[in-house]
């Protein structure tokens, strides 16, 4: 956890102010206490507002901040004593900007002096992304030589996307010689299926009298996902052998 916070209310208002930084996954804490005892009980609430949306993921899929407790109660008992929140920034495994939440806290009470105060406490989390879109491949995928007349394939093994996208990825293959196939040429990934492709697009000669030399094969991300369809394209070159 980050460092903790304070944070007082009063009856002599004072706008007090609070930023934390946040990494998804991880969480930070401030106290809150008064600093007159109160008459009836005091209850802050919290609401949390993301104000920094990026427009990746603002209406699929946006970052969560989660307060525990979302309230806290002070009475003649415990108003001098810190209580403590705890703000998780939730991990949601998609690759999206850094992000603000703003935290207003308001006070409901029938204490007569409580209740005058008509403004509320600010707190500022900054929230950092750790996921980052992208197509992981079978380690030592190399290609290899593929020659006319003897059958020679080669394999590019798909494993999983890097990051949960907010809609379905196709990979299209693009082959800048006639001579070379790839099969299949597209292949859909479902948004949840994400960390399991487990595909292979087979390359073959399709040509009798291929022309030979190093055809350029790229893997496209074709999709509505702002982030996946921003990369650039999978390079890969095959050298193609003739008899010649």
């Amino acid at each position: 956890e980050a460092a903790v916070g304070s944070l007082d209310f009063q009856e002599s208002y004072k706008v007090k102010f609070l930023n934390f930084f946040c990494a998804e996954g991880a969480t930070v804490a401030y106290g809150v206490k008064l600093e007159t005892e109160p008459t009836k009980d005091v209850v802050i609430k919290t609401n949390i507002t993301l104000v920094q949306p990026d427009e990746n993921a603002t209406v699929l899929d946006p970052p969560v901040l989660r307060p525990d407790p979302s309230e806290l109660t002070f009475n003649a008992s415990n108003w001098n004593v810190h209580q403590r929140i705890k703000l998780t920034c939730v991990q949601n495994r998609v690759d999206h900007d850094a992000n603000k939440f703003e935290i207003v806290h308001w006070i409901v009470t029938e204490d007569v002096e409580y209740n005058k105060i008509d403004q509320t406490i600010l707190a500022i989390v900054d929230a950092a992304d750790d996921d980052s879109a992208g197509v992981e491949l079978a380690e030592n995928n190399g290609l290899t030589t593929l020659k006319a007349g003897d059958g020679t394939t080669d394999y590019i093994k798909l494993l999983r996307l890097m990051s949960r996208p907010v809609h379905d990825v196709t990979l299209r293959v693009d082959i800048t010689s006639p001579d070379v196939t790839a099969t299949p040429s597209t292949i859909i990934v479902p948004k949840d299926d994400w960390r399991n492709v487990s595909r292979s697009i087979k390359l073959s000669i399709v040509s009798d009298n291929p022309t030979g030399g190093n055809p350029d094969i790229k893997i496209h991300t074709v999709t509505l996902d702002k982030k996946y369809s921003a990369l650039p394209p999978i390079d890969f070159i095959a050298t193609v052998a003739t008899d010649k």
